[in-house]
């Protein structure tokens, strides 16, 4: 299988907000969920956002309730592509996808309210759907633009920013997370340690994993990599009938409702990797996405003692065909196999080089911290990952690099686990915090069960057998700033 992973695109937004010079500003988004009224942040733009189910129940409608003080000018609302609008008060339209405040003076409490098929939304993956009691889906891209005072820009995307103190979701019958609703009953549990991650399990599903069992394996990856990114992550388990997941930089992640934490492939750390990305990546360097939380979901489950050295191995074993530095040459999930076998080169030799002070992950971080979605974000290139890497390594690894990534032909796996040890981190991994991010919704990533080909005997901690199968991405189209105003940046396969 194959998938397109594609980079918000924003310059609709600044040619709505033509002739301002000005830096884009997120909104910090605090971790408590609360609603707050207009009131208690007069300076601000703040939103309420409610979602219900219509008579045709895969029809979701919304309806996103402003308060826009008079120091905002030019407060713009741009929605998906995939919306029917239904009603607005205090916009006027500009264009399909964009609307504007028209009356500034006396209209501070803007609206809009809109409908769309929500398993329709953005379905490219196939993992959306409905049931007798249930229907799970995705939610279109809003967002809202306006000009403060000092002439700079800020933006707010409600659906994203709905633990932040100035926005609010109301959603009757179920729940939404940044991207997405299930309407249905379900169980929602608060498995987070460092970071706040919303387990919300269908009534309609019984995953293998208790929320707890899955809990200790994130928490467990999440202090032995101490990273920085979205620190607000819903994690939905999916009751439509194909495994494996997928995930949004900005916190959502989805993972199938047969996928288990015992897997040597693990899923549900492959798809928190992709939560706390916010690089993006030139043409030549698009593999490591994948590759990146590929390798991390076989090396957590081998460290955690999920699985057995040989058991890891076999996963890094797999290989796909093509380049990795050239996507259009890529076949049968080359960037996710190859991939993770060339992350688990590089993580051996960082370990090696530096006695064990620093590994793939310490990479991994500095690509982040110092990247971001926003829309004048520099891409990494093979330069700065390699020097990422000589960095992290001390070594110059240039041309081992450039030989595994600019190759068709099979790459070894070296002294992989006589370097990487097995026992879980005895300590907690530390990080400074990084400089402000902003993350854009929309940028997507996704794994999906393919045939599941051996069963192998694991060891000492869960379910003794796990199925070493493969996984892949399915095609998804992601969307510019209005949705699916789509361009296809990069073409992804997978294995997790």
């Amino acid at each position: 299988m194959t998938s397109k992973r594609t980079v918000l695109l924003l310059g609709i937004l600044f040619i709505a907000l033509a002739g301002i010079a000005a830096p884009v500003h997120g909104i910090e988004a605090p971790t408590e969920q609360s609603s707050h009224s207009a009131a208690e942040y007069p300076e601000q733009v703040t939103s309420t956002v409610t979602v219900e189910q219509t008579e045709d129940a895969d029809v979701a409608e919304f309806t996103v309730d402003f308060t826009v003080p008079d120091t905002k000018r030019q407060f713009s609302f741009f929605v998906d592509s995939d919306v029917t609008v239904q009603d607005t008060t205090g916009f006027e339209k500009q264009s399909e996808r964009t609307y504007t405040r028209y009356d500034m003076d006396t209209t501070n409490s803007p609206s809009m309210t809109y409908t769309a098929d929500i398993t329709d939304t953005a379905n490219e993956h196939g993992d959306y759907g409905s049931g007798s009691n249930w229907v799970f889906g995705g939610s279109p891209y809003i967002e809202a633009v306006w000009v403060n005072s000092d002439n700079t820009v800020d933006r707010m995307k409600p659906l994203s920013e709905q633990h932040s103190e100035t926005v609010s979701v109301d959603v009757t019958d179920g729940v939404a997370g940044a991207n997405t609703v299930y309407f249905g009953e379900y169980t929602e549990t608060e498995i987070g340690e460092r970071k706040d991650i919303t387990l919300i399990v269908p009534d309609s599903v019984e995953p293998p994993d208790t929320p707890e069992e899955i809990e200790r394996v994130l928490n467990t990856y999440d202090d032995q990599t101490g990273f920085q990114g979205t620190d607000s992550i819903q994690l939905f388990i999916s009751p439509v009938e194909s495994g494996g997941g997928h995930a949004f930089f900005n916190g959502d992640m989805v993972v199938g409702h047969s996928e288990s934490v015992t897997d040597v492939n693990n899923v549900y750390v492959h798809e928190y990797t992709h939560t706390q990305q916010t690089y993006t990546e030139a043409d030549e360097v698009q593999w490591t996405s994948e590759a990146f939380a590929e390798y991390f979901g076989i090396k957590a489950s081998y460290q955690q003692g999920i699985s057995s050295a040989d058991d890891a191995e076999q996963a890094l074993e797999r290989e796909g065909s093509g380049e990795l530095n050239d996507p259009s040459s890529w076949e049968e999930e080359v960037n996710y196999r190859r991939g993770a076998r060339v992350m688990a080169n590089i993580d051996a030799e960082i370990i090696h080089e530096t006695d064990g002070e620093k590994t793939l992950a310490d990479v991994f971080y500095q690509l982040n911290s110092e990247s971001d979605l926003s829309p004048d974000a520099e891409p990494v290139t093979e330069d700065k990952f390699i020097s990422t890497v000589n960095e992290a390594s001390g070594a110059d690894l240039e041309s081992e690099i450039s030989d595994q990534t600019g190759t068709s032909k099979s790459v070894q796996l070296g002294d992989w686990a006589e370097t990487v040890p097995q026992e879980t981190a005895s300590e907690t991994v530390e990080r400074d915090e990084p400089t402000d991010q902003e993350t854009d919704p929309g940028v997507e990533t996704e794994t999906s069960t393919d045939d599941m080909t051996e069963e192998v005997t694991v060891g000492i901690q869960v379910t003794p057998e796990v199925k070493l199968g493969m996984t892949g991405l399915d095609s998804i189209g992601g969307c510019s700033l209005a949705g699916n105003l789509c361009t296809n940046i990069n073409q992804v396969a997978s294995s997790a």
